[in-house]
């Protein structure tokens, strides 16, 4: 009995043998033009990870010099560099970054409204994206002197943005300088609601306590 069984697992393994080999003529071409795909795809990905890390180091490098040229008071050194790394990075994150950097430190030189030029640049480059509304409150905070404009910047900010809270709370002071004290209230309330925490809820509860003691 055990000669049969050894008969016939020769049999199975002969047949599996024949099969493997035909298989194998019948898709010889597709399966070595398969394998060369799979390499050549491996390749390409290990070499454009390459130029990616290759180009994250350049651009970090180019950030980090173009924020110590600002750090020594070289501001158009800063600037020229911060929009260099603009023009090669495209809408990296480092040059995303270089925009925010170079805008605030316009700002605190005095150059207003070429700091509101380039957050409203950064504005339209970081669409759906919490940097979008960092640079509108700061365009709004930098124009709040002229109300209807610094106003327009805030209600472009998303209300899913991290940064709706404080645009609220600068809504309200706006509302309120213009002796419109009923939606300023309306403003700080909506801000509370939209998640206000830290120093940033205390101050609306002051100013809310003041509305209400007035009222």
């Amino acid at each position: 009995m055990a000669q049969i069984d050894d008969i016939f697992e020769q049999i199975d393994e002969k047949m599996d043998e024949d099969a493997a080999q035909k298989f194998w003529r019948d898709n010889q071409k597709y399966i070595i033009a398969a394998l060369v795909l799979l390499f050549i795809g491996l390749f390409a990905y290990v070499g454009w990870r390459d130029a990616r890390i290759k180009e994250d180091y350049a651009l970090s490098d180019a950030y980090i010099q173009a924020q110590a040229l600002d750090a020594q008071g070289d501001r158009a050194g800063a600037s020229a560099a911060f929009q260099k790394l603009l023009d090669d990075g495209g809408d990296h994150g480092y040059a995303l970054l270089a925009i925010l950097a170079d805008a605030q430190a316009l700002a605190r030189v005095g150059k207003i409204d070429e700091a509101v030029a380039r957050f409203e640049t950064l504005a339209a480059k970081t669409t759906n994206s919490p940097l979008q509304g960092l640079a509108l409150l700061n365009a709004a905070y930098l124009t709040a002197a002229d109300s209807s404009r610094s106003r327009g910047f805030l209600s472009k900010i998303a209300e899913t943005s991290p940064f709706r809270p404080h645009a609220l709370e600068l809504d309200g002071l706006l509302l309120s300088e213009a002796g419109d004290e009923k939606n300023a209230l309306a403003k700080y309330q909506e801000a509370v609601q939209s998640g206000a925490s830290g120093p940033l809820l205390q101050r609306l509860n002051q100013r809310l306590e003041r509305l209400a003691v007035k009222r």
